[in-house]
């Protein structure tokens, strides 16, 4: 990840606000690691559905309280483009994204499933590339295939027998 974002020269949204950022990634980076292993030691109780639906509500019920205490309400019913987003946010990254992710507890470790959300900036990239035709750096580039190998080994390392009895 240092290869990808260490030599990236265009300067932070906010000026003088990239260190902050960098810890707010650290700090979500910690809150899913920890996320990850709480959902997997109470996978045998509960499955994927109940798991997602409560994590799902209290985490709506935290961002309007955000929301409410930053005095910042909701976008004009009117405003297409802010509700589509909101949707697509919810369907895409939510529904299919994150429930997948806490589906593949099950087979996967919490250190493999944390890992392989590393797929999401070179994934971010790619469509960035493909859509916006943004170019990319060689180093983001060596750096994004090291991730990959990173990321292809990790999971083939941790993988639980049973899954590669059901590959097989």
């Amino acid at each position: 990840m240092a290869t990808i974002v260490g030599f990236n020269s265009t300067p932070a949204p906010i000026a003088g606000h990239a260190v902050l950022g960098a810890v707010l990634a650290l700090a979500g980076a910690l809150a899913i690691a920890a996320y990850f292993v709480l959902v997997r030691t109470v996978r045998a109780a509960l499955d994927t559905r109940t798991i997602v639906t409560h994590t799902y509500t209290w985490a709506a019920i935290a961002l309007v309280a955000a929301a409410a205490v930053a005095r910042q309400g909701p976008p004009g019913l009117h405003d297409a483009p802010a509700w589509g987003g909101i949707l697509a946010m919810a369907l895409l990254s939510q529904l299919l994204g994150h429930t997948a992710l806490n589906a593949s507890l099950r087979w996967f470790t919490p250190s493999a499933v944390s890992f392989s959300t590393l797929l999401e900036p070179v994934s971010a990239s790619l469509l960035a590339f493909a859509i916006f035709g943004e170019r990319m750096s060689l180093q983001a580039l060596a750096g994004g295939a090291i991730v990959l190998a990173a990321i292809g080994i990790v999971l083939y390392e941790e993988r639980p027998p049973e899954v590669v009895e059901e590959l097989l």
